[in-house]
């Protein structure tokens, strides 16, 4: 509190001296001693350290007040407020350089004496506190990682903080007034350019991320994020950039993108590889039963190039599709009708094929073991519902109930025969579709009334182990 502060008073006149003490004191300061000389003056404020010094110009021996108030200040950096009668032009500019915190003219009134000394010393505590801001800012700026520029609204560079040394390697001095756009990357000059001119017109914080040169050639990538300084109608008068070097993140992901790539592309290639696998397996079948004499036998055959067929088509899917995890399963039964129509002659019968599973996507997992159940029932349908040329519906559907798939192959045909137990199947086909249900965690159930149904529910995501 300043009601408690220390003050020195400096007056070789000994009445004004004891006066003033005695205002000084009623008000409630401390007055710590009472000196005559600028010499004594020094020594006392080197020995007391007192808060305010009420400096007399005019005094004994060879060193006067504004000599004296000089050295307290330099070497203490104590306050001084000078109490002097008259001061001439000649003086008035030796004591202006000397920085002191007032002036009290004798004679002077006790209100006067009093508003000097509360002045002082809150310009001194605003002082101390305004220089503990300064480094305590200065420390922050020194030390941290980010780089600070302030720019007006031409994009020159008006204050820049110490740590563009250690980020950009420039001096302070290299880009003060300095244009902040010609050490940006020129690839990068025309957006970075086009975000400022955007943040100036609509006077709102911007953010970009760039390439700026560094001051032996090389480029960083910095973000940049930028907020307005306003005055006191509200307009915008300069922009604060705070830079943060990103290089490192940078060349991470595109170094985490570039893998990415490359196991795409491997991908790709396996599963292009694989599906030319599948098809030289489809073609040994396929040489293989142009020996067989026996139709029935032929037929097998034909059967098992359909299933080879029906994986090889998903890995056709996944080769050209962007996402390497997931097939459209609703182009992928568009492709299957068609080329069973194809096989069993059936181009232009009276039989139609429908389909409602519009955007339809499986995992990898579940996509091949369901496209093969579909390939059994879509083509046990078409073979054995429709005898002797006989009209008809197959109606494909795929829809989605909570977190599960419900695969329905329905037709209007014959019907299946009612002695048939599905639950231990005679035939192959059957027998396969049973047991890919069981691999992808699915249910089925068969109705048979006006037709065939099969509905077949499974999980929406790959839980298999």
């Amino acid at each position: 509190m300043d009601e408690k502060a220390k003050i020195l008073i400096v007056e070789d006149e000994r009445i004004i001296a004891m006066e003033m003490r005695y205002k000084l004191e009623s008000m409630g300061y401390d007055v710590s001693a009472i000196v005559s000389s600028g010499e004594e003056a020094v020594r006392k404020a080197e020995e007391l350290h007192p808060d305010l010094v009420l400096m007399d110009i005019i005094l004994q021996g060879e060193m006067d007040g504004v000599e004296a108030a000089c050295q307290i200040k330099n070497r203490f950096g104590i306050p001084v407020v000078y109490v002097t009668a008259n001061v001439s032009d000649a003086r008035l500019e030796d004591i202006t350089r000397s920085e002191p915190f007032g002036c009290l003219f004798k004679p002077f009134e006790d209100m006067e004496l009093q508003a000097a000394v509360k002045m002082a010393l809150y310009k001194y505590k605003m002082g101390k506190e305004l220089k503990k801001s300064e480094r305590m800012l200065r420390l922050i700026t020194e030390n941290m990682q980010d780089l600070v520029f302030m720019i007006d609204l031409n994009g020159n560079v008006q204050y820049t903080a110490p740590s563009i040394k250690g980020i950009l390697g420039y001096e302070i001095e290299e880009r003060i007034g300095r244009p902040s756009f010609e050490i940006v990357h020129p690839e990068d000059i025309e957006n970075v350019m086009a975000i400022f001119a955007n943040a100036i017109a609509t006077s709102t914080p911007g953010k970009a991320e760039y390439r700026v040169k560094h001051a032996d050639g090389h480029y960083l990538w910095v973000e940049a994020i930028g907020n307005f300084v306003f005055d006191d109608d509200g307009q915008a008068v300069e922009v604060i950039l705070n830079i943060r070097d990103i290089t490192d993140r940078k060349l991470a992901k595109e170094k985490i993108a570039a893998s990415l790539r490359e196991k795409e592309t491997m991908l790709k290639e396996i599963h292009h590889r694989v599906k030319n696998n599948l098809q030289v397996i489809s073609s040994l079948l396929g040489l293989q039963s142009s020996y067989l004499q026996d139709e029935e036998s032929r037929a097998i055959f034909q059967e098992s190039q359909e299933r080879v067929r029906v994986m090889a088509d998903i890995h056709t899917m996944l080769y050209q599709s962007a996402d390497l995890a997931r097939v459209d399963f609703g182009g992928f039964f568009r492709d299957l009708a068609g080329h069973l129509q194809q096989s069993y002659g059936l181009l232009g019968s009276s039989i139609e094929i429908h389909a409602d599973m519009a955007d339809v996507s499986l995992p990898i997992g579940t996509s091949i073991p369901c496209g093969l159940i579909l390939n059994e029932l879509l083509s046990n349908a078409l073979k054995h519902a429709f005898p002797e040329g006989r009209e008809g519906r197959v109606t494909v559907s795929m829809k989605t109930a909570r977190d599960r798939f419900v695969l329905k192959v329905q037709d209007n045909g014959i019907g299946f025969p009612a002695a048939t137990d599905f639950q231990h199947p005679q035939s192959l086909g059957l027998e396969l579709v049973k047991l890919l249900v069981e691999q992808i965690n699915g249910t089925i159930d068969l109705r048979i009334r006006g037709g065939t149904t099969f509905t077949i529910t499974f999980p929406a995501t790959d839980k298999r182990g």
